[in-house]
């Protein structure tokens, strides 16, 4: 597992973004992709002038186990992650994404699980 915290921005970004874990250089970034692990979007928490809640920095966490091993089988030595903005959806089509606030993640963590024998 992998997952950023305290991420925020100062107004609502207008925004969304897909996460990608090991993603070879050139790789189309679709959700099909091996090394897609979800998205990254800020609606409330996370907003610094978000009248609705009180502030609070927002969360996510990923699954990147399937990313991680396709990036092992590629042998890559290092692996990346990679933010890829997408434009809200308009009439049934995406729309040019336009990133209209500076978003800031505060830290990144990642979590390993290993198997025990006999558990």
């Amino acid at each position: 597992m992998k997952s950023v915290d305290d991420v925020e921005a100062p107004t609502a970004p207008e925004a969304v973004w897909a996460v990608f874990v090991g993603l070879p250089s050139g790789a189309a970034t679709d959700a099909k992709s091996p090394h897609f692990v979800g998205q990254l979007a800020l609606f409330g928490s996370g907003i610094r002038d978000e009248k609705h809640h009180a502030y609070k920095p927002a969360h996510f966490t990923y699954p990147i186990s399937r990313a991680l091993q396709a990036s092992l089988r590629a042998n890559n030595v290092r692996i990346e992650v990679t933010f890829v903005p997408l434009g809200l959806i308009v009439n049934g089509k995406p729309a040019k994404p336009e990133v209209k606030a500076p978003v800031r993640i505060g830290k990144a963590n990642l979590f390993v699980e290993t198997a025990t024998e006999g558990k």
